[in-house]
């Protein structure tokens, strides 16, 4: 963002991370993440036992599992930055033209990005809605479910992307 526009109405003021510093404050999250729901999964589930059931899904060769976990992974982040899209283009005047989606492949790094200014509220709310559809939904309901898969998938989903998507 190199040039400043006058939007009438709004101040500007740039809030730029790069994206390894970005990546860092993803990991940090994940961390956070892996303690604020393995807790309490761990206290009630027998871990041993969903990680063995696990085990022998993705090693059943009978089984698609593997593929299915990994597709998840994989759709989810796509998911991820189309929900970010989909909310910043229901607040930005010009909808959906206003929306880029990309992946910055240097980092493998998925994003979407509003190209015209949105209030404050828009944004944060843009940027929560895939922690809270992604993440936390999921986490709490594999917590209470004893669902390691669902469980993992919450956590890789929410890594802290939303830091800076």
């Amino acid at each position: 963002m190199n040039e400043i526009i006058d939007y009438p109405g709004f101040v500007v003021e740039p809030r730029l991370i790069s994206i390894s510093k970005a990546n860092v404050i993803g990991l940090l999250f994940f961390a956070v993440f892996i303690v604020l729901y393995g807790v309490p999964f761990y206290l009630l589930w027998d871990l041993d036992e969903a990680i063995t059931v696990m085990k022998n899904n993705i090693h059943d060769k009978d089984s698609n599992v593997r593929w299915i976990y990994g597709i998840a992974i994989v759709a989810g982040a796509a998911v991820h930055e189309l929900i970010h899209g989909v909310v910043f283009a229901i607040f930005a005047k010009n909808g959906f033209k206003s929306i880029k989606f990309g992946v910055v492949w240097k980092m493998l790094t998925p994003y979407a990005h509003c190209k015209e200014p949105l209030p404050v509220r828009a944004y944060i709310l843009g940027v929560i809605m895939p922690f809270i559809l992604l993440g936390l939904l999921p986490g709490i309901y594999a917590i209470f479910s004893g669902n390691l898969p669902l469980l993992l998938f919450s956590i890789f989903s929410q890594e802290g992307r939303q830091v800076i998507s």
